[in-house]
């Protein structure tokens, strides 16, 4: 039973998708081709909507059907919801980026607030409650840069949601090997509504995530991180793990970053400098590409695997 919302969610984004698709080009919110951005074609950019609709349809009918409402994680939905109105203003009119981290540290601080910190500085620290403070400074770091990290990643067809599957299917993953069965519930209803996406974003696509997908997916993984309760007792396993599992949207924000402020350009500011850009410019095709980042994000999740089989010492 437990498996029936991957399929429930897969299904209803492959329904909900060409609605959205069709109800954004008729109300004009399509991408057109600029020299900053890689679409070659004006593209829906909606997409956003369908994923996340699928996810919360499918995540009600999981609930209702295995019996575990107390058990969903109502406090990352909730961070979740605002970080998705949040990307869908900024689709529909475009809001400056300190608005949009005011927004962002909102959100994360109503995760916080339900509970959900890191326990990385626990172990270091006797006084549990003094701890606390530089766990919750390290989870809005966290939650505020995967989210960013995977908004920046959103450069090319079927990246951000293929990389967002991955991570979603490797936290099922964990979420099931320590029996938490409510995260796990979420995370495997928001890997089948990403997998009906890429249906349609798999290159050429012909619809966007657009930012109230991505910044809600990085957002919703990025808490699911936070809340997974590692198995091994080193403070490696803590922060490493989830490190791991966004290894690549982590690497390339800061790569490209660090490459835009050499330059004098905005970090915000879009252009086709990413990690994905640069493959292709070697003499990748875009599959080729996808396929090689996609290989990277897998080797790094199961390298997060073993690191929390490892002793603390090794």
């Amino acid at each position: 039973m437990l498996y029936a919302p991957l399929g429930i969610a897969f299904l209803a984004a492959l329904a909900l998708i060409p609605v959205v698709r069709q109800l954004s080009i008729r109300y004009g919110y399509v991408a057109v081709p600029r020299a900053d951005r890689w679409n070659t074609r004006p593209t829906a950019t909606l997409g956003g909507i369908g994923i996340f609709l699928a996810f919360q349809i499918s995540l009600l009918a999981g609930a209702a059907i295995t019996g575990m409402w107390s058990q969903v994680p109502w406090g990352i939905l909730a961070g979740a919801l605002i970080i998705f109105f949040l990307g869908l203003f900024d689709d529909f009119r475009q809001i400056t980026p300190p608005a949009k981290l005011v927004g962002q540290i909102l959100a994360a601080a109503v995760v916080v607030a339900f509970g959900y910190t890191t326990k990385f500085f626990t172990p270091k620290i006797a006084n549990s409650l003094i701890a606390q403070l530089p766990n919750i400074l390290l989870t809005f770091v966290w939650l505020v840069g995967i989210t960013n990290a995977i908004n920046l990643l959103d450069n090319m067809d079927g990246l951000a949601g293929g990389i967002a599957f991955i991570a979603s299917a490797f936290l099922a993953f964990f979420f099931w090997r320590a029996n938490d069965l409510g995260l796990m519930l979420v995370a495997m209803t928001m890997a089948g509504a990403v997998l009906g996406f890429l249906v349609f974003n798999w290159p050429p696509a012909s619809i966007f995530m657009g930012d109230s997908g991505s910044l809600s997916l990085g957002f919703t993984l990025a808490a699911l991180a936070i809340a997974r309760q590692a198995q091994a007792s080193n403070v490696f396993a803590v922060m490493g793990v989830p490190t791991l599992l966004f290894l690549l949207p982590i690497l390339d924000t800061t790569f490209v970053t660090f490459t835009r402020l050499l330059r004098g350009q905005s970090p915000a500011q879009g252009g086709r400098d990413h990690t994905s850009h640069r493959l292709i410019a070697f003499g990748l095709s875009e599959r080729q590409a996808l396929l090689v980042l996609y290989s990277i994000a897998v080797v790094s999740g199961v390298v997060g695997i073993g690191l929390e089989a490892l002793s603390y010492w090794l």
